[in-house]
C-alpha cells in the first residue's frame, strides 16, 4: 500500500525511484507531484524535466523547465533557477538549436558568477564548451572545458568536464 499517495515529495521520490528500475511509470508520479506541490514546486518540476530528457523527450523536457524556471524566479532561489537555465541549454543543445542554447548558458554562467554558486559553476562551464565546439568554436570549446576541469567540483562534474576537455 502506498504510505502517503498525496504527498508530493513521497511521489517525487517514489517517481524516481521506478524511473531507476525502467518503469517509465515514474514520469507520472513526478507530473502529479510537480502539480500538486505547493512547496519546492520549482524543484518538482525540475526534476521531471530532467526525467523527460533523459527519457529523449525534448521539448516536454524544456516545458516542464520552463515552469521550474517561474517557480524558482517567483522564489528568488539562485540555484534553482541555474539548474532551470542550464537544463533549458542542455534540451536546446540536443534539439540542434544553439543560439536559444548559448543564451540560456550563458545566462546561467551569468546568474553562477553573480551568486557566487561555485559549486555549480564547472557543470554551466561545461555546458557552455560543448556548444561552442558544436558551433566550430573550438578555442572557446577549449577555453571553457580547461576552466571547468580546473574547478573543484563534485565528481561527477569532474568527469563530465574532463571528457569535455579531451573532446574539444
Amino acid at each position: 500500500l502506498d504510505p502517503q499517495p498525496g504527498n508530493p515529495e513521497w511521489l517525487r521520490l517514489k517517481g524516481w525511484a521506478r524511473w531507476h528500475l525502467g518503469d517509465e511509470r515514474g514520469l507520472l508520479l513526478l507530473r502529479k507531484a510537480a502539480s500538486l506541490a505547493r512547496e519546492r514546486a520549482g524543484w518538482m518540476w525540475q526534476d521531471l524535466g530532467a526525467l523527460l530528457f533523459r527519457a529523449g523527450r525534448w521539448q516536454e523536457a524544456e516545458e516542464a523547465l520552463k515552469r521550474a524556471l517561474d517557480h524558482f524566479l517567483a522564489e528568488d532561489d539562485h540555484l534553482g533557477r541555474a539548474w532551470a537555465l542550464h537544463g533549458l541549454g542542455v534540451a536546446a543543445l540536443h534539439r540542434g538549436r544553439l543560439g536559444p542554447a548559448l543564451e540560456r548558458a550563458e545566462e546561467a554562467w551569468a546568474l553562477v558568477r553573480v551568486k557566487a554558486l561555485g559549486s555549480f559553476r564547472g557543470r554551466v562551464l561545461t555546458l557552455l564548451s560543448s556548444i561552442h565546439r558544436a558551433w566550430g568554436e573550438l578555442r572557446e570549446a577549449l577555453f571553457r572545458a580547461r576552466q571547468a576541469a580546473e574547478g573543484k567540483g563534485d565528481a561527477d562534474d569532474r568527469a563530465v568536464a574532463l571528457r569535455s576537455l579531451g573532446t574539444a
